[in-house]
């Protein structure tokens, strides 16, 4: 906005431009700088050109059925806001409108020039509020995606949750974006009867009340959200609704730990963009480590910003070093944290209910980690060193019954 003057693109017939003249000419307040398109594809051509401070649509198009018009244009310009005027007076379609990012839905026949102008002004006043509100509170996305199935993905998000809520006056989110197979809830006993779904299904009432309505508080400074208590066939939330939830809880917690699953669950390759820091977990294995390749070469043909992208090598064997740069060679890929194999650490642990114990073995390391990610430098920190030699001794390769250390280092050499 310009003063008093509000930039408008009018995408659809004139007589949405009549009842807003006859408002203005009424003497109504703001008044409205007005720019037509009669056509989708000129409105998508003048967006490009040129910054609007609010759309209005005026539906149906000619040239595009039902709410099309208003996902292309959302598309187009996520952070400008939306008024839909139709032609149909339908309570669920209006609903679905709010649900596909307008901030309003009007009927024609019930819709004067003051209305319609007032209307305009209250979404822009709206997204205005929203967008200072983002400004004010912009916490960081940490994601956690295995690559492949089993390398202890949801351990260490979780644990990596609870020792970033206990930095001082941090809140945190921890995330279950596995959607198929997420055990989140079990590893943190969350009794929450709602889910991640509850949040996707109703982007229209994000907001901080409805939020921790659906959150389970596991602490003070740390909130859950689940993924769905029983596993479902029903059709997943595109990845619209889901980056949309992730920008709302930017402004709601300091960290939000996004667990994502295994590299091939829906949605990791996507999500991916969203995230601050994104931690690749693998584990010291043939299989894992030309996963963890083949992911690695995926984003760097996207141009995924390397400095984003961080390696975890889980589940190393106490009698076996690796040298760093032979994995980061191999796997193209800083490592960024060794975790040791204390499998019994975490079976006494979730047999009783708890998560690790912090005083454990892998309890140390998980916090040391933690802290590094906070950017927490500990005093006591030793640097470690890694060989080859010895873990290619016991590196398997699958289906074969030897131990082929040679078969490995040609791979690592690859």
């Amino acid at each position: 906005m310009r003063g008093n003057l509000i930039n408008v693109l009018l995408v659809g017939t004139d007589g949405s431009a009549s009842l807003i003249q006859q408002a203005m000419t009424a003497g109504e307040r703001p008044q409205v700088q007005l720019a037509r398109a009669g056509r989708l594809a000129d409105a998508l051509a003048s967006l490009r050109r040129e910054h609007f401070d609010v759309v209005l649509l005026d539906l149906p198009l000619e040239e595009c059925e039902g709410l099309e018009p208003l996902i292309r244009v959302r598309e187009a310009v996520s952070d400008t806001p939306i008024v839909v005027l139709s032609g149909v007076d339908d309570e669920a379609l209006a609903l679905r409108a709010l649900e596909e990012g307008a901030q309003e839905y009007l009927a024609k026949g019930q819709s004067d020039g003051k209305r319609l102008l007032r209307s305009i002004r209250h979404a822009v006043a709206r997204h205005v509020a929203q967008t200072a509100q983002s400004r004010q509170h912009f916490g960081q996305i940490i994601a956690f995606v295995g690559a492949k199935g089993g390398c202890g993905t949801t351990t260490i998000a979780c644990h990596t949750a609870v020792e970033l809520s206990l930095q001082a006056n941090r809140k945190v989110l921890l995330a279950d974006f596995d959607l198929v197979s997420g055990i989140v809830r079990f590893v943190t006993k969350s009794d929450t009867e709602y889910s991640l779904l509850d949040a996707t299904d109703n982007p229209h009432r994000l907001d901080h009340s409805f939020f921790q309505a659906i959150v389970h508080k596991k602490t003070q400074n740390l909130d859950i959200m689940s993924g769905p208590a029983v596993l479902t066939d029903r059709v997943l939330p595109n990845r619209d609704r889901l980056e949309r939830l992730l920008q709302f809880v930017r402004t709601e917690y300091d960290w939000t730990v996004v667990d994502l699953g295994s590299w091939f669950s829906h949605f990791a390759p996507s999500l991916l963009d969203i995230a601050d820091m994104a931690f690749v977990v693998t584990t010291p294995d043939v299989l894992a480590f030309y996963r963890t390749k083949q992911i690695v070469e995926m984003l760097t043909s996207r141009r995924y910003s390397p400095q984003r992208l961080h390696l975890v090598v889980n589940r190393m064997q106490a009698r076996v070093e690796l040298y760093k740069q032979d994995i980061e060679r191999f796997v193209g890929l800083p490592v960024h944290t060794v975790l040791p194999d204390t499998h019994s650490d975490i079976r006494d642990s979730y047999d009783r209910g708890n998560l690790v114990s912090r005083n454990s073995t892998l309890g140390r390391e998980l916090t040391r980690f933690a802290n590094r990610v906070a950017g927490v430098e500990e005093r006591t920190m030793k640097r470690r060193r890694f060989s080859l030699g010895d873990c290619l001794k016991f590196l398997r390769i699958p289906g074969d019954d030897d131990r082929r250390p040679e078969v490995v280092s040609m791979m690592i050499q690859k």
